[in-house]
């Protein structure tokens, strides 16, 4: 059986840049598109934020971050900046606790957990442990935020359920960067993650985003939604 094809279609090109280390994490985002001091939600950090110290320093940004792991809570106990609060939980769908998988990912920037577990490729998991996770609806009501202007999210395959919660809540962040995780959802078959990360992006388009960036990774991508764009 062929393998479907990821949906790389751009619905439109815009003037945006790549922010962060290409190296361990650079996303797209759209300047023109964001407010002054934007507000950024993050999720999945590790022990390097390239990505939210650069969008403080050159966008004045608001940065509220996420990350289940040990290692990125003692990072960020020695270093984090001004403008930058940190859950120590993981994105996902539900509040309260779930169990994740450690992976078989060994990376100096991060300890690689996911809310799924698969039996194939990087994904294998080697133990699972309990961590705490957020929805985001929920974090948004004990902020106090209405609005979210960029979200960014690399949360090894807990996207899905994130967005899921957003568009049941109707919340759409004006920018959505991520990366999609095919094996995590396909439940180790590629071939039906891919098909079930088409049909999310349909679901994405139909609520208003266009498609904007698909990085040298196909499974890298921006959206914008369009009514964010100026005239």
């Amino acid at each position: 059986m062929d393998v479907p094809d990821l949906d790389t279609r751009l619905d439109i090109h815009l003037p945006g840049i790549l922010v962060g280390l290409e190296t361990t994490g650079a996303y797209f985002i759209y300047p023109r598109g964001l407010p002054s001091k934007p507000l950024v939600y993050s999720g999945g950090l590790g022990n390097q934020i390239d990505f939210e110290a650069r969008m403080i320093r050159d966008y004045k940004a608001r940065i509220v971050g996420f990350d289940p792991t040990d290692t990125c809570a003692r990072f960020l106990r020695r270093y984090r900046p001004d403008r930058f609060e940190f859950f120590h939980a993981g994105l996902s769908d539900k509040d309260g606790e779930q169990e994740f998988s450690l992976n078989k990912k060994p990376s100096a920037y991060y300890t690689s957990v996911s809310l799924g577990s698969t039996d194939k490729g990087e994904a294998s998991a080697e133990q699972t442990l309990k961590f705490a996770t957020v929805r985001i609806p929920s974090v948004m009501r004990q902020l106090g935020h209405d609005k979210i202007d960029l979200l960014k999210i690399d949360i090894e395959g807990a996207e899905y359920g994130v967005i899921d919660d957003l568009l049941a809540c109707d919340i759409l962040p004006n920018q959505l960067a991520l990366e999609w995780h095919f094996t995590y959802i396909g439940e180790g078959d590629r071939s039906k993650g891919i098909e079930i990360t088409n049909e999310y992006m349909e679901r994405l388009r139909d609520r208003g985003y266009l498609l904007c960036f698909v990085g040298h990774k196909a499974s890298e991508m921006t959206f914008v939604h369009k009514d964010s764009l100026d005239s």
